[in-house]
């Protein structure tokens, strides 16, 4: 299967598995459409993967920023890493694409601060600068989307399970 950052084909997936496994007229993602354009270098990768990684993950559904509340109370243990990356996506894109100046408060340094945390695990440093930085980068958006897929291809399987899905 290809790449929930430059395909439509995993949330496609998802949305014939809901409508299989639990109703025909249900959907996870609406009209995901990520951006393509063709890029040489590493760099545009990683941005225009920040931006469809959002698209994916917040844009395109109301399912997954609530897919906690969703899930059956004895099986929140298994998604309680998937909060951690839609805000790993939502802090990715809210540093890349909002001002944040120095100059501004605490909120706008909170995310830098984040920001480059989350570069030092991925690079062993707190700022890109080669084509393979980038490409690291990018790497890690990858397992990121490859995490969402799963964690949500396991909460469609656990709804449609559920002896009584009123409450879901």
């Amino acid at each position: 299967m290809s790449s929930i950052l430059i395909s439509a084909e995993p949330a496609e997936a998802l949305n014939r598995r809901i409508r299989e496994k639990i109703d025909p007229a249900l959907f996870l993602t609406c009209n995901y459409a990520p951006t393509a354009v063709p890029s040489l270098h590493w760099d545009a990768r990683f941005y225009l993967a920040v931006q469809n990684l959002y698209k994916f993950a917040v844009d395109s559904t109301c399912v997954t920023p609530a897919l906690y509340h969703f899930t059956p109370e004895a099986e929140r243990w298994r998604f309680s890493r998937f909060r951690e990356l839609v805000d790993t996506i939502k802090m990715l894109r809210a540093v890349l694409d909002h001002n944040n100046s120095q100059a501004n408060g605490f909120f706008e340094q909170h995310q830098l601060e984040e920001y480059r945390t989350w570069q030092q695990r991925e690079l062993g440093k707190i700022q890109a600068e080669t084509d393979q930085d980038f490409e690291r980068l990018y790497r890690a958006l990858e397992q990121i989307g490859e995490k969402l897929i799963t964690q949500l291809t396991l909460f469609v399987d656990l709804v449609a399970e559920a002896a009584d899905k009123a409450p879901l």
